[in-house]
């Protein structure tokens, strides 16, 4: 993490963007269709249904498990992946994580130390045979 105040004295004084608030807000907004008496939203009334077009649409395109349920035409694409995030959500993936962070802090100090070995042999070997007065002979 950068120290404080690197992001202002690059950027002539102006702050780091979010950086007080966050980009994302934890608000809601309300799906039920907007009152007929609203002049602003008076395009979006056209069938006079109850929830708003955003949220229909939204609902639309989002996977499902309806499996259960007495509805005439449940639809059941989804049941497996969400099965799947069930699974997911319990098991524990610390031990991974940590067995491939240790894995690559030990290779990167061997490749470190390999790296260094060879620079300072070539460092060595690179001997000039002769020079006289600055020329190559």
């Amino acid at each position: 993490m950068a120290p404080e105040g690197v992001y202002e004295e690059l950027s002539k004084g102006e702050p780091l963007p979010y950086s007080k608030e966050s980009l994302v807000t934890s608000s809601c907004f309300s799906c039920a269709e907007p009152g007929k008496n609203d002049e602003k939203y008076y395009y979006d009334e056209q069938y006079d249904n109850q929830v708003a077009d955003v949220c229909e649409r939204l609902y639309e395109e989002s996977g499902k498990c309806e499996s259960g349920m007495n509805i005439n035409y449940p639809n059941t694409q989804a049941c497996d992946f969400i099965q799947t995030l069930k699974k997911s959500i319990g098991a524990n993936y610390e031990y991974p994580d940590s067995v491939f962070a240790g894995l690559f802090f030990v290779l990167t100090l061997i490749f470190g130390a390999v790296t260094h070995y060879l620079h300072r042999k070539l460092r060595r070997s690179s001997v000039q045979l002769s020079s006289r007065g600055g020329r190559v002979v």
